[in-house]
């Protein structure tokens, strides 16, 4: 049998103390990324439900305000409302693309947000907050929205 030199022993033990550090450190980013991530959710949770809290304290059925086909029939109060409502959306909508962009926000929150956003932007009576806010987005999130096939042109 052959003798191990003490030198070799050394640094291979060095160099497994490193490979189990590094993989270490990988996991213990994994989970500050899971973490960071649930924390998002959970604020955009909450400044929903905050949302949700002015309209219902206003005297304002959220739903019947912002989803309302029979604009018509909107009080100046609620057509107010709707107005701030996209406006607010338009906020949230650019952040998190931001979020996305950085890996806080999960694929299938994204691909729902899309939908939103696509849903928001088709909103033809609210375009005109679009054209407004839009000259604040940088210039990739202004682009993905004026992908999405335009329902209100002529």
């Amino acid at each position: 049998m052959k003798k191990i030199d003490i030198n070799a022993l050394i640094q291979l033990l060095g160099m497994v103390g490193i490979i189990v550090s590094l993989i270490f450190v990988g996991l213990e980013m994994r989970q500050s990324q899971t973490i960071a991530i649930a924390g998002q959710q959970q604020e955009r949770a909450a400044m929903f439900i905050q949302r949700y809290a002015t309209f219902i304290e206003a005297g304002l059925n959220y739903y019947e305000v912002t989803i309302s086909e029979d604009l018509d029939s909107l009080s100046a109060e609620e057509a107010g409302a709707r107005k701030n409502n996209v406006f607010i959306n338009w906020t949230i909508y650019e952040n998190d693309f931001y979020q996305y962009q950085a890996g806080l926000m999960t694929e299938e929150n994204w691909l729902a947000n899309l939908e939103n956003i696509r849903q928001i932007y088709n909103q033809c009576d609210n375009r005109d907050v679009y054209i407004r806010y839009s000259t604040f987005f940088e210039e990739e999130f202004r682009s993905l929205i004026e992908s999405f096939p335009d329902q209100c042109e002529g």
